[in-house]
């Protein structure tokens, strides 16, 4: 039997691949702010956006204490910030009508500072879907964080919590 969430995230990365490696989706230099440092959301979105973790502290808070393995060790935290899909929805994704489930042809890309990047599918993160309730964390075990964390529950490697995030981009994929 398969497992649908995983493959479907493991295409989505896949299909992400050609861009990352022809850099069609480059992560944008670290940037501050007077609220404090910033991240993009950009991509298919009509209303592309710099926000700051005080920005994500206005959205409504989601909770989420999760376990992963990173580095060889198991990991326990709590989490809070807003739903990566609310921030994404926030800026309005350009989903084509006229084409059958086209929110499904498309991936988010999450940027670090450093150049990490991972993929998640629509798919995983819209209510109708899967609807994972993906975070974009502006708080870690009650600590305030300088830069958003991308936690994705149910992953039981943290390859996709992504720290310090400097992008959200909304990418479809294929033709």
């Amino acid at each position: 039997m398969f497992n649908v969430p995983r493959l479907v995230a493991l295409l989505a990365a896949l299909l992400a691949l050609p861009l990352l490696l022809t850099g069609a989706a480059r992560t944008p230099a670290a940037q501050a702010s007077p609220s404090g440092p910033t991240f993009v959301v950009d991509g298919r979105v009509a209303h592309p956006a710099t926000l700051s973790v005080a920005d994500l502290r206005r959205l409504p808070a989601h909770h989420e204490v999760v376990r992963f393995v990173a580095a060889g060790k198991q990991e326990v935290h709590r989490f809070d910030g807003p739903l990566l899909v609310d921030v994404i929805t926030a800026a309005k994704p350009q989903f084509d009508p006229a084409v059958k489930h086209d929110e499904l042809r498309h991936a988010v890309l999450v940027g670090a500072t450093d150049g990490y990047r991972a993929a998640l599918s629509w798919g995983e993160i819209d209510p109708g879907f899967a609807g994972t309730e993906v975070l974009l964390a502006s708080e870690q075990d009650g600590h305030r964080l300088d830069r958003p964390r991308l936690v994705v529950p149910g992953d039981k490697e943290g390859g996709r919590y992504v720290t310090d995030v400097s992008s959200v981009s909304l990418l479809r994929l294929g033709g």
